[in-house]
């Protein structure tokens, strides 16, 4: 009986550890960052829409008029989606750069991803 519940105990705390997700120690998946590939920068009027997910939705009409976006690859679901997040001006951001997204808050800036990180199935 005794190595039956420690087996249990074990794999309940396997099964939780592999639900929480930390990207390089500081972007939770469960706070809403997730892995992404820049795909396309330009002005709101050179992103095709609709796309899954779209900040431009909640831009001022202002920033639609001047500033830039991007359209990012990442998976939802296992599936592959896109998703439109303003550009900040002082990110560095090019296409085909891997990032960080986070799919709850337009405001977040993209987070640069390391090497150790890289999964080529983003696309």
């Amino acid at each position: 009986m005794k190595y039956r519940d420690a087996l249990i105990v074990c794999l309940s705390a396997f099964a939780l550890a592999g639900c929480a997700t930390v990207y390089e120690g500081k972007y939770d998946f469960a706070d809403g960052w997730r892995e992404a590939k820049v795909i396309q920068i330009g002005h709101a009027s050179e992103i095709p829409t609709p796309q899954f997910s779209d900040c431009r939705d909640a831009a001022l009409p202002q920033q639609l008029a001047t500033d830039k976006f991007v359209v990012l690859s990442y998976r939802h679901l296992n599936r592959p989606r896109k998703r439109v997040v303003p550009l900040r001006p002082s990110s560095g951001v090019r296409v085909d750069e891997l990032v960080y997204m986070n799919v709850t808050d337009c405001d977040r800036s993209l987070e640069p991803r390391s090497n150790a990180s890289v999964r080529p199935r983003l696309e």
